[in-house]
């Protein structure tokens, strides 16, 4: 597998607390830069973001301004135990007028020990776990790439932790003809994958955090 350093800048979500309980408010940190490397410039600018519970409710997030701004913090009621899926997306121009969509999608259990699958948004582009539970080094994760609620065969995912000390991104492959792969896990921390895809004069990245794999 392969080290990259030309992926898109991109925008993606950390764990504040890797559960909650039920009745509390979800709160996830929004960091922005390249490959797990949060930086001060290209701060996102047309910030939403969104939380779907467990019956596929949605509602709008709460967005807070870190006061060092290098993070933003995302606020949501939750409700009953269960996965919850919190996505964010931002939009922007580039120079040469290129349309830049940017999403980035974690999951966040309300409850100890709680199982599920990821959800499909059916919004933009994002990657979409498979079965989702508590995930050790040398666990496999199925990933489906959507766009648009469409998968997207043969595109390249990108993959890294935030404790992984090189540049840019440690493992790359790609989707196969449903737009679906499997990556295991080799390492603790908080895993980022990120896809990259343009289409239309838009630029499409999608990033998913698969946290606390320990």
């Amino acid at each position: 597998m392969n080290t990259s350093k030309t992926s898109e800048r991109a925008i993606w979500l950390e764990p504040i607390h890797l559960h909650f309980h039920h009745g509390d408010s979800i709160e996830v940190k929004l960091a922005w830069g390249h490959a797990m490397k949060s930086m001060r410039a290209g701060e996102p600018k047309n910030l939403k973001a969104v939380v779907i519970n467990p019956s596929g409710q949605e509602s709008a997030a709460k967005i807070i301004r870190d006061n060092e701004n290098l993070y933003f913090r995302l606020v949501a009621e939750s409700g009953p135990e269960g996965i919850y899926t919190v996505q964010a997306e931002n939009y922007g121009l580039h120079s040469n007028q290129e349309r830049n969509c940017q999403w980035a999608q974690m999951l966040v259990p309300v409850g100890h020990h709680v199982h599920g699958t990821g959800r499909a948004a059916n919004r933009g582009m994002e990657i979409v776990p498979g079965e989702y539970h508590d995930f050790h080094p040398g666990d496999e994760i199925e990933l489906t790439v959507m766009l648009d609620g469409k998968p997207v065969p043969g595109v390249q995912v990108q993959a890294t932790y935030h404790l992984y000390e090189g540049e840019g991104f440690l493992h790359n492959f790609s989707t196969d003809e449903k737009g679906k792969a499997r990556f295991t896990f080799d390492a603790r921390g908080h895993w980022l994958f990120q896809v990259c895809k343009k289409e239309n004069n838009t630029s499409n990245t999608a990033t998913l955090v698969i946290p606390g794999v320990r």
